[in-house]
């Protein structure tokens, strides 16, 4: 993969994508065909989520960062994201991350039949230090993950861009994590085990805020 943009987005109320013979349907087919055609897009996944399916999420695999920065720049832009204005209710959500796929992935996890996406958010000022830890607190996790019925990938990466929240009290650095799972029932067991009671601190240890999401991912 190469740089994976997250784009996280409030549907405008009755704004069903889903339902492909609705309006909001027929909008976003228009707004992803848009980005597919475009020079050094490598592939595209979007969905919502399992508990509202107003919160829509895309992940664009792009060669690099300048690609996508080249496609904002160019004519298509304006008229892509006017169609996709129109089913949003707020500005979307954008962030761009490398994705590190870990041990025991059998497949992308944004390709799996239900994604955990889930967001650290720490203060900006962290140190490489801190950041070091972090990254081998979720490969331990990631270890444990994959002996997890029902387990078919995880990946995380540090966010290009410093993310405003209010638990990190303004600017924040984010480390994303994608796992990938056979279903939401999978997770809720893995939840209720002993391994994750006993090493869920290690995704604790550090963030000042996390949010989490389970997504029903399609490929475009």
């Amino acid at each position: 993969m190469g740089v994976v943009e997250i784009v996280n987005v409030k549907l405008a109320p009755s704004s069903n994508v889903t339902d492909s013979s609705s309006p909001a349907a027929k909008a976003l087919a228009e707004s992803l065909k848009t980005v597919s055609s475009q020079p050094g897009f490598n592939k595209l996944f979007w969905g919502v989520e399992t508990e509202d399916s107003s919160l829509l999420h895309l992940a664009i695999d792009w060669e690099s960062l300048d690609a996508h920065k080249t496609f904002m720049s160019s004519s298509s832009y304006g008229p892509f994201k006017e169609t996709l204005q129109s089913i949003v209710a707020a500005k979307p959500a954008v962030m761009h991350t490398n994705f590190k796929l870990q041990p025991g992935t059998t497949i992308l996890p944004i390709a799996a039949p239900v994604t955990q996406l889930i967001s650290g958010f720490f203060p900006a000022s962290i140190g490489s230090g801190e950041v070091d830890s972090c990254n081998a607190n979720f490969d331990k996790f990631a270890s444990v993950l994959a002996k997890a019925p029902g387990f078919k990938g995880a990946a995380s990466g540090w966010v290009h861009e410093e993310i405003e929240n209010e638990k990190a009290g303004g600017k924040a650095k984010v480390a994303v994590s994608a796992v990938g799972w056979e279903s939401v029932d999978a997770v809720k067991a893995f939840q209720g085990s002993a391994e994750y009671k006993e090493n869920i601190s290690l995704m604790k240890e550090g963030p000042k805020g996390i949010e989490i999401a389970y997504v029903k991912f399609q490929a475009n």
